[in-house]
C-alpha cells in the first residue's frame, strides 16, 4: 500500500519537448525531429522525484531495442544518440523509499503518447530520426 502511495507521489508529469542543441538545427516535420547530433529533451518536475531516467527506444527493428541513457536530478537531458536511426524517447521519475530501502519509479513517459508530449506548447507525440553524421575524411 504505502509503495502504491509512494509511486502515485512521485508520478512524472511530463510535457517532453526536443529542442535545438549545440548549434545544429533540428528539424521537426510532421511528428520527427530530424538531426545528426543530439537533442536536448525536457519535462516538468514531478512532486517528490529526486531523480530522473531517460531511455531511447531504436524502433526500427522489431523487438525495438532500449538504450538506458542515464538518469540526471535535473529536468532536461542531452540525447546522444548511440546509432542512427527512428528512436522514441521516455521518462520517468524516481525516488528512494527509506521504508522499503529500494527505488521506486514512476511509470514512462512516452515522447509519441500527445496526452503527456507537446511541440511548441501544444500536445504532440514525436520521434526523433537521428541521421548518420557527415563522414570526416
Amino acid at each position: 500500500m504505502l509503495r502504491n502511495l509512494i509511486l502515485i507521489w512521485v508520478i512524472l508529469t511530463a510535457l517532453l519537448v526536443a529542442s535545438k542543441s549545440f548549434g545544429e538545427t533540428v528539424l521537426f516535420v510532421g511528428g520527427e525531429y530530424t538531426t545528426t547530433t543530439s537533442v536536448t529533451v525536457k519535462w516538468d518536475a514531478s512532486e517528490g522525484a529526486e531523480f530522473y531516467e531517460i531511455r531511447a527506444d531504436w524502433i526500427d527493428v522489431s523487438p525495438n531495442v532500449q538504450y538506458n541513457l542515464g538518469r540526471t536530478m535535473e529536468t532536461q537531458f542531452d540525447v546522444f544518440f548511440p546509432r542512427s536511426g527512428h528512436f522514441k524517447l521516455f521518462v520517468r521519475a524516481g525516488a528512494w523509499s527509506e521504508t522499503s530501502q529500494e527505488e521506486l519509479f514512476s511509470e514512462w513517459s512516452d515522447s509519441t503518447d500527445a496526452t503527456c508530449s507537446s511541440v511548441n506548447g501544444e500536445p504532440m507525440g514525436w520521434r526523433v530520426v537521428k541521421k548518420l553524421d557527415t563522414p570526416v575524411w
